[in-house]
C-alpha cells in the first residue's frame, strides 16, 4: 500500500543526511552522473572561501589573516583549496597539516598540495605554537567533515583545543568545512572533543549531525552550498547506482518509489532511514485550503475525552487548540466537576460529563458509557489522554473508546474479521486474553472486564451491516490522537496495544508522547530510547499501524507506511513548559478533522507549534500584539522569502540557519494559543 503524504509538496521537504547517505550521493554524482570529483571540490571550496571573504572583499577593506587546520582527507583537500582561492583574493594563508598518511598517489589531497606547490605556497606540520604566534583572525576548520567515526585524539586532539583557545582569546573566527570535527554526522554526538564553529559551510544536503544536540551547538550559523551534488543524485545514490550504475539500468530489486522509501538499500549494504525537516515559508504551505463555501461539518468534528479532577487546564487546552486549527465543531467529554470552567472559558465547545464513581460502579457504568459511545458516534475525530490521569475511572474510558472504535471502524477497513470479542461485548476479554474484575482494581492494572454493559452502543449491528441495510452508518472515522496518560495506559497492557493496531488499520492514529512516554510505550528506558531512537520509534509504527512523533529538543517523528523519519527543528526552550503538548495534541486533532492523513497531520503540528514557540518568544508577548506588528514578527520568524536556494534558515536571518540558544523569553501555553491565531492569520 502506497499512502503519499497528503497537501505537503515534496519541494517543501529538506532531507538530512548520514555520513554514508551523503557519500552515496557523492560517488553517484561523480561516477554515475558523470560530473568529476574535483568540480565538486572546486564548488565546495569556492562557497568556503565565500564565507571567509565575498569576493567583492571585506567591508572593512582590511584582509584577514587565515590559518586552514586541515586533515589528510577530501575535507582537508576542500579546505586546501579554500586557502589557494583566499590567497588569489589577496589574504594572508598559512596551512597547518594534521595528519598526512592518507596523502596516496592520485589522492584529492596529493592533487590540491600539488597546486598550491604551483602557486609557491607550502604546507606545515600542526604546532599549536606556529599557530598562536601567526594568530590568525579566521581559521578554517578542515579536519575530518563528516569522515570522523572514532574518538578525537593525538595532533587533532590538540589542534580542536589551539582553534577553541584562539577563539575564545583572541576573537579568532572559525570556520567548519562539511561539518565542525569532532562532531558525529549521524547523530550529532561529541567525539571526544569537537571545535565550535562561528559558521558552518555544508554542501548539497543537511547532515542529521547539524542538527541534533548538541551538536547543532557547535556549528554556528550554517550555509547550505549547491555544488552540484542534488536530490537525482541521492536518488540514484540510494537506489544502488553510486558504483555507475545508471538509475534506469538498476536491478528491480533495488528500486523503490523515491516519493515512499528512501532508506538505502542497494544488496542489503546500507539500511538507513533517510530523515527530513520542513522547509516552507508560511503556515498555508504545510495545511490542507479551506472550502469558502464549507459549513462547520466540513471541517470536521472533533470529540476531546480529556481533563480530571484539577487537570481541567489540558482540556481547556486541546480544546480550544483543536479549534483554533480550523476544527468545525468541538465536543468536550470531561468530568463533571470542570463543567462551570469549560463553559465559562470556552462557551464555542459541546460537553458531556461524567462522574468518575459512576464508572466505578456496575450499576451506573453503562450508562456512561451509552453517553460516550453516542458521542464518539457523532464526531469523526478522537482526541484521548490530556489531562485524563491514570485512575481506574481513566482506564475505563481509554478501554471503552479504543474497544469501541476496534469494533466500530475495524470491520470497515476490512483487515480482519472483527467479532464480539475484539471489543469486549459480552464475553468478558478483551482481544485475546481474558480478565476479571470488578472495576476497584489497583491503578495500571487492567479496570476489570469490558463487560456487556461496557459496549454501550456497540450492540447494533457493524457499520458494514448497518450500510448493507440502508441504515444511517456512523461517519467514517478520520483519525485519532492519543496523548499523555492515555498513552501511558495503553502501554501498559498489552490487550490496549492489541486495539490500538486494530484501530491503527482502519483510520490514521497518531500518537505524541514525550521521551519518558515513548520510553514506557516502548518497554525501554529513556537512556535506551535516546540510542537510535528514529530505528525504534519507526519500528513500533511500524508493528502497530500509526504514526508518532517522540517530542523532545529535536523531536522525532515516524509512520507505517513510509520509511523516511521527520525531524522537527522549530520551537525554542520555551516549549519546555506545562501545557504545550496538550496544544499539540489539539493541532494534531484539528488539522485530521479536516482530511489531512495522519503523518502529514502529525509533522505540520510539529512544525506550527515550533513556529508558534519562536513568535511567541519575541519582545511584546503574544497576549497583547502591537497593531500592526504581526506582519514584520512573523516574517522574522519565517522568513520573508522562505529558505534560499543556496542557504537554509529557520529564524530569517540572512537565509541561514542559526542556532539560538538561552534567553528564551518564559511562555505559558496560552501563549502558543495567541500565537497560533497569528500564524494562521499571517498565512
Amino acid at each position: 500500500m502506497v499512502v503519499r503524504l497528503s497537501f505537503i509538496k515534496r519541494r517543501k521537504m529538506r532531507y538530512l543526511l548520514t555520513a554514508q547517505q551523503m557519500r552515496a550521493a557523492d560517488s553517484a554524482t561523480s561516477r554515475a552522473i558523470g560530473i568529476p570529483s574535483l568540480v565538486l571540490m572546486e564548488r565546495a571550496a569556492l562557497a568556503v572561501a565565500d564565507a571567509v571573504l565575498p569576493p567583492g572583499g571585506p567591508e572593512n577593506n582590511r584582509l584577514p589573516r587565515i590559518a586552514v587546520v586541515a586533515g589528510s582527507g577530501n575535507n582537508g583537500a576542500d579546505g586546501i583549496a579554500a586557502g589557494r582561492i583566499l590567497t588569489e583574493r589577496g589574504c594572508k594563508v598559512r596551512f597547518y597539516m594534521t595528519g598526512r598518511e592518507d596523502n596516496k598517489k592520485g589522492s584529492a589531497m596529493e592533487k590540491q598540495l600539488s597546486i598550491i606547490h604551483a602557486y609557491g605556497l607550502t604546507e606545515e606540520t600542526f604546532s599549536e605554537t606556529t599557530l598562536f604566534d601567526f594568530r590568525p583572525e579566521v581559521i578554517i576548520d578542515a579536519m575530518f567533515g563528516i569522515g570522523l567515526s572514532r574518538r578525537i585524539e593525538g595532533t587533532a586532539e590538540r589542534a580542536v583545543h589551539a582553534m577553541e583557545s584562539l577563539r575564545r582569546m583572541h576573537g579568532s573566527r572559525v570556520i567548519a568545512v562539511d561539518l565542525p570535527s569532532g562532531i558525529s554526522a549521524d547523530d550529532g554526538s561529541i567525539l571526544g572533543c569537537a571545535v565550535r564553529a562561528d559558521e558552518t559551510v555544508t554542501f548539497g544536503f543537511l547532515k542529521r549531525g547539524q542538527l541534533l544536540y548538541p551538536g547543532c551547538e557547535y556549528c554556528g550559523k550554517i550555509t547550505l552550498a549547491d555544488i552540484g551534488i542534488t536530490e537525482r543524485g541521492l536518488q540514484i545514490g540510494l537506489q544502488g547506482g553510486a558504483a555507475g550504475a545508471p538509475q534506469e539500468l538498476l536491478p528491480t530489486a533495488a528500486k523503490r518509489d523515491f516519493n515512499k522509501s528512501l532508506s538505502i538499500v542497494a544488496e542489503g549494504k546500507l539500511t538507513e532511514l533517510l530523515m527530513f525537516t520542513y522547509d516552507v515559508e508560511r503556515a498555508a504551505d504545510l495545511l490542507p485550503p479551506r472550502d469558502p463555501a464549507g459549513n462547520k461539518g466540513t471541517f470536521g468534528k472533533v470529540l476531546a475525552i480529556a481533563g480530571s479532577c484539577n487537570m481541567c487546564g489540558a482540556a481547556l487546552l486541546c480544546a480550544e487548540s483543536a479549534v483554533r486549527s480550523g476544527a468545525g465543531m468541538v465536543k468536550l467529554f470531561t468530568e463533571e466537576c470542570n463543567r462551570v470552567i469549560v463553559q465559562t472559558k470556552l462557551p464555542e465547545l459541546l460537553l458531556d460529563t461524567y462522574e468518575p464513581e459512576e464508572l466505578l460502579d456496575e450499576a451506573t457504568r453503562p450508562a456512561v458509557f451509552d453517553r460516550l459511545a453516542k458521542s464518539l458516534a457523532w464526531a469523526d475525530t478522537i482526541l484521548l489522554g490530556p489531562g485524563l490521569g491514570r485512575s481506574d475511572a481513566s482506564q475505563w474510558l481509554v478501554t471503552f473508546t479504543l474497544a469501541w472504535l476496534a469494533k466500530t471502524y475495524g470491520i470497515a477497513a476490512g483487515s480482519e474479521t472483527a467479532t464480539d470479542s475484539d471489543a469486549g461485548a459480552g464475553s468478558g476479554t478483551v482481544g485475546t486474553a481474558t480478565v476479571t474484575g470488578t472495576g476497584n482494581e489497583t491503578s495500571g492494572k487492567m479496570p476489570g472486564a469490558v463487560h456487556k454493559e461496557c459496549s454501550g452502543g456497540m450492540e447494533t449491528p457493524a457499520r458494514d451491516k448497518r450500510e448493507a441495510a440502508g441504515e444511517t452508518a456512523v461517519p467514517r472515522c478520520r483519525g485519532v490522537v492519543i496523548d499523555a496518560d492515555a498513552i501511558r495506559i495503553t502501554g501498559s497492557m498489552k490487550e490496549l496495544t492489541e486495539l490500538l493496531t486494530k484501530v491503527g488499520k482502519a483510520t490514521s492514529v497518531v500518537l505524541t508522547p514525550h521521551m519518558a512516554e515513548c520510553a514506557a510505550l516502548l518497554g525501554t528506558t529513556v537512556t535506551g530510547l535516546r540510542t537510535d531512537t528514529a530505528e525504534k520509534v519507526q519500528r513500533f509504527a511500524r508493528e502497530h499501524h500509526c504514526s508518532i512523533l517522540c517530542k523532545d529538543a529535536r523531536s522525532i517523528g515516524a509512520t507505517w507506511h513510509d520509511d523516511r523519519i521527520y525531524l522537527n527543528v522549530s520551537g525554542n526552550d520555551g516549549l519546555a513548559t506545562a501545557g504545550s503538548g496538550d496544544v499539540l495534541a489539539g493541532m494534531c486533532a484539528g488539522f485530521l478533522a479536516q482530511g489531512m492523513e495522519g503523518f502529514s497531520a502529525l509533522t505540520a503540528a510539529a512544525w506550527l507549534h515550533g513556529k508558534a514557540a519562536e513568535l511567541a518568544e519575541w519582545p511584546g508577548s503574544p497576549a497583547v500584539f502591537p497593531e500592526g506588528s504581526a506582519k514584520g514578527r512573523l516574517q522574522s520568524c519565517c522568513g520573508n522569502e522562505g529558505w534560499k536556494a543556496e542557504t537554509v534558515g529557520s529564524t530569517g536571518n540572512e537565509g541561514k540557519l542559526e542556532s539560538r540558544h538561552g534567553n528564551t523569553r518564559t511562555l505559558m501555553a496560552g501563549d502558543l494559543i495567541r500565537a497560533m491565531e497569528e500564524l494562521y492569520y499571517e498565512s
